[in-house]
């Protein structure tokens, strides 16, 4: 009879195991190839800004039975993570990303602001470019990096002709070559870029400057999440805000 009471009791345990296993819902994420300071790759581990939100994010998720994962670390372009988001149903979400005609036309979905940043240039030491406004691009060639932000940007600014890139190492190096005037992206990403960069000696951040725009990232979604759920992550925005938890991630990178 005390044998039977235990089998009995390890297979209730199982199998409530089993069910608290099976209301786990799990969202899929990419993590994005070259976008430091969000998303790299340290001592083979994968680490940045995205990565330790979505880690603070889990933590406020696990009472509600739901974990973002990037099963097998895919680290791909933007235009992959995107086509992803609005095509293939590969993933339900990315975190770090900007807000853009294109994306909201395609029925990207957006959290609340993560975190602000601003657009600037990459010049070189030497040269004596000063940001005043638009007019002082006429006839200058920036490099962008290829499906950002900066892409869409930049094309509205007449006088100006863009050099696309893969990655932003590979926009630097033009601008150390005199290949390119300049280099445009956002400030947090572009002064770590350039810190990190063999090439800092060569270039630097333009001074203090009007703004040329603010661009705050977000959380993207898929067109198939719904609703409250996007009211939920935003609530888990609010938190890491609220208790220092997403300033304290951000000061690591600058």
């Amino acid at each position: 009879m005390k044998q039977l009471l235990v089998t009995f009791t390890l297979i209730v345990t199982l199998s409530l195991s089993q069910q608290t296993l099976a209301t786990i819902i799990y969202l899929h994420t990419y993590f994005q190839n070259n976008a430091a300071p969000r998303y790299l790759q340290v001592n083979d581990k994968a680490t940045g800004i995205g990565i330790e939100i979505l880690a603070q994010l889990n933590i406020r998720l696990k009472p509600h039975n739901i974990s973002i994962i990037n099963p097998n670390n895919e680290q791909v372009p933007i235009k992959r993570i995107l086509h992803s988001l609005q095509k293939t149903k590969e993933i339900d979400l990315f975190i770090g990303g900007a807000k853009t005609k294109s994306r909201i036309a395609s029925g990207v979905q957006f959290s609340i602001p993560l975190y602000p940043l601003s657009g600037t240039f990459a010049k070189r030491i030497q040269h004596p470019f000063i940001y005043t406004d638009e007019t002082s691009l006429i006839n200058m060639t920036v490099g962008v990096l290829r499906g950002s932000r900066s892409v869409q940007t930049m094309s509205n600014i007449e006088g100006v002709k863009l050099e696309s890139t893969n990655t932003m190492l590979q926009s630097l190096q033009k601008l150390a070559s005199g290949r390119i005037d300049l280099v445009y992206y956002h400030d947090m990403g572009l002064a770590w870029q350039i810190k990190n960069s063999p090439l800092k000696e060569q270039l630097m951040l333009i001074d203090k400057h009007p703004n040329i725009e603010s661009a705050p990232h977000y959380i993207l979604f898929s067109n198939r999440t719904s609703p409250p759920f996007i009211d939920l992550i935003n609530n888990m925005i609010r938190a890491i805000q609220s208790d220092g938890s997403l300033e304290g991630i951000l000061k690591k990178y600058r």
